[in-house]
Order: C-alpha cells, then sequence, then structure tokens
C-alpha cells in the first residue's frame, strides 16, 4: 500500500503560535498599545484579515524567489522625456505575473543562418516564438535583488552576455524605440541596466529569458 501525504491548506496550530510571536514582538518594537489593537480589531469588514494574509503571502514569495513585475511606469527605471510605446492603442510594456528567479534559461535569439547578427525587430518576434519573459517591472525586481546580493544571472555570463527586458518597450525623447537590457559592468562589478534603440542589431552575446516550462524542446 503507497501512503499519501498531503499538505494542509491552513495553517498548523505551531506555525499560527509562531506568527503570533512576531506579532507580539512587532508590537512591542513598534510601541502599539493595547488599545490601538483593539480598535483595529473592532474595524469593521475584513481589511485586516485580507492585508496580514497578503503580507504573510509577500514574504513567501520573497522567501521562494518569486516576485511579482509592475508596470513600467511605477518603476522610476524610465529616463526623463521617455514614456512606453503605444501601438495599435496598447501600451508596449506586458509585466508579468508571479514569476520564480531561478526558473528561468537563457537562450540565444540567433538561428543557424542568421550570420553574426540580428534586427532589434526579428529579436523582438524570436522572443514571440520563445515565450521570453523580461519587463521593465521584471529589470526593477532583479535589481533589488542584487541589491540584497543574490546573483541575477549566472555568473559565467560575467562580460560574456547581455540579457534583453522584451517585454517593455518604451520611446525616448526623439520618438526612437527602446529596450532595457543588462550588460556586467568590470569596473561596478555589478549587472546594469542600459537601454539601446530600435536600429541596435543584436550577435550571439544576447540572451533572452525563457521560463523553463516555455523552452522549446531541441529535436
Amino acid at each position: 500500500m503507497t501512503l499519501m501525504t498531503t499538505t494542509s491548506s491552513t495553517p498548523s496550530n505551531n506555525q499560527v503560535d509562531k506568527l503570533e510571536e512576531r506579532l507580539r514582538a512587532s508590537a512591542r518594537k513598534s510601541g502599539t498599545t493595547e488599545e490601538t489593537f483593539q480598535a483595529a480589531l473592532g474595524f469593521p469588514g475584513t481589511g485586516l484579515e485580507d492585508e496580514i494574509a497578503a503580507i504573510i503571502r509577500k514574504y513567501a514569495n520573497k522567501a521562494r524567489g518569486i516576485i511579482t513585475a509592475v508596470a513600467a511606469v511605477l518603476t522610476g527605471l524610465i529616463p526623463e522625456g521617455w514614456k512606453v510605446n503605444v501601438k495599435d492603442g496598447v501600451p508596449q510594456d506586458f509585466p508579468e505575473g508571479e514569476t520564480e528567479l531561478a526558473n528561468v534559461d537563457y537562450v540565444c535569439p540567433l538561428r543557424q543562418g542568421d550570420g553574426d547578427w540580428i534586427s532589434y525587430d526579428t529579436m523582438k518576434q524570436r522572443a514571440k516564438e520563445l515565450g521570453a519573459i523580461g519587463s521593465l517591472g521584471y529589470a526593477a525586481e532583479l535589481l533589488k535583488a542584487q541589491e540584497e546580493g543574490k546573483e541575477i544571472f549566472p555568473v559565467e555570463s560575467r562580460g560574456k552576455h547581455y540579457f534583453i527586458m522584451v517585454l517593455t518597450e518604451l520611446l525616448d525623447g526623439r520618438g526612437r524605440r527602446r529596450v532595457a537590457f543588462f550588460y556586467w559592468d568590470e569596473l561596478s562589478q555589478r549587472w546594469v541596466l542600459i537601454f539601446c534603440w530600435g536600429d541596435n542589431s543584436f550577435d550571439g552575446r544576447a540572451r533572452l529569458l525563457v521560463p523553463r516550462e516555455k523552452k522549446p524542446s531541441v529535436a
């Protein structure tokens, strides 16, 4: 007979006790009084419970390396005077839903027969075919992860590859299409985010970020 283990849909008593300990520690640290607690508990509706659940989910996702990208306009990464390109009435910014940072492969958009480089539009088409991710919101999360001391791209790619954030297309002050990418800066020893324009070509060092479950199988 095979024994099956299941995961409970609710936290255990031990987990609830540990959360209570954290709440008490938070109250002591912040100086929250009993009266303040009571006022919050007496507030009508489910807002308190909803926000507690959202905080737990937030930190669970952080622990698992899961991020949720925001819209480009909320990142603070759009240079002054630039804007998100709008094509046929659709803003060209497609922030990802919940994405696991470690669950991606890095795929060169060039194919056999392309020669040494491909155009911007060909790169965009290949990214669409591959189901590539990488919005400006995703880039913002990568920068945060780097600030926390995490490796955001393979160490062996330093000085060798650059990583394109293909899901956001901007227009600069002169109306030229722009896309962001990360490259390794030897001086600062960090991955740096910069922008190139639509007249650029992309060579064999280019890499797209492709979720592993979407990566096409190799014949």
